[in-house]
């Protein structure tokens, strides 16, 4: 059984790595003015899309994970667990938030790379979820971290830029401002 959660561990380990990268090219990839912007050069507006509620059941799983990583600070099991619930709910709305912890968690460890592939998921397939402004700040924290000062900085701007009325768009603008001081 420990075996097989491993396996399942490794293998989702590998599957988000590898969407993470193509995630990366699409961003990476130069986007023309008038694929960017609509009528009068606005931005086009972002999709949103409803995200399944989770069961009962769904919503337990998810608060022991977190007991896990605030209380117990099984940092470790956490992730295991984590992708575990990824691969068990792959669409709910819960299922965003655990990506985004997985982040955090491989931030605090710190495992940099793993921490920038799962922000890297919230940033760019749920760029429409409540986790997705906090998720392109620590993405831009994990890249400053990394040493790629100026996509970090890139990311910071477009925090305050795409989500402007949150509060990673103020830490965003203080991380920006610090680095220009």
């Amino acid at each position: 059984m420990q075996q097989q959660g491993r396996d399942r561990y490794v293998d989702l380990d590998q599957r988000i790595l590898e969407l993470s990268k193509s995630l990366e090219e699409k961003a990476a990839a130069p986007v023309s003015a008038d694929s960017a912007a609509g009528a009068g050069g606005q931005q086009a507006p972002k999709p949103t899309r409803d995200y399944r509620a989770p069961e009962p059941e769904e919503r337990q799983t998810y608060q022991s994970i977190i007991e896990l990583i605030r209380e117990k600070k099984d940092y470790d099991t956490a992730i295991s667990r984590l992708y575990e619930f990824v691969d068990q709910y792959p669409e709910g709305d819960l299922t965003v938030n655990a990506y985004y912890w997985l982040g955090e968690v491989y931030l605090v460890k710190p495992q940099l790379e793993q921490a920038k592939q799962a922000f890297t998921i919230v940033a760019t397939r749920y760029s429409d979820h409540r986790k997705a402004p906090d998720a392109v700040y620590k993405l831009g924290v994990t890249l400053d971290r990394l040493g790629e000062n100026e996509e970090a900085l890139r990311r910071m701007r477009s925090v305050v830029s795409d989500y402007p009325n949150s509060g990673a768009a103020e830490l965003a603008q203080k991380f920006i401002d610090e680095k220009k001081g």
